[in-house]
């Protein structure tokens, strides 16, 4: 598993925050995505899905930030307490957003 970026900064979490506030295409997802949130089975997910059509890709954002998040500790670099923060309001933000009622 590759990882080249993450949203560990309250500016790149703001950023990544401001970016899946509306829906996230996939025309423009991995040159939006790549600094913020670099991950090769992302950026996997991101080119697949491509094969299908264009959808809203933020549940795949959420998927991979997650996992992340629940793995912090296997970061190369500490997480901004405050970034940290931004970052799971995102998950649960759109957590909420996929599932079905």
């Amino acid at each position: 598993m590759g990882v080249w970026a993450l949203p560990q900064t309250v500016k790149q979490a703001k950023e990544l925050q401001k970016l899946v506030a509306k829906p996230l295409s996939l025309k423009v997802a991995a040159d939006k995505l790549y600094n913020l949130l670099g991950d090769d089975d992302l950026f996997d997910g991101i080119f697949e899905a491509k094969e299908k059509g264009d959808f809203d890709v933020r549940i795949l954002v959420e998927s991979s930030l997650s996992k992340f998040l629940n793995e912090k500790e296997n970061a190369t670099k500490p997480w901004n307490k405050e970034a940290y923060k931004i970052c799971q309001n995102i998950c649960k933000s759109l957590e909420e957003f996929y599932i079905p009622y």
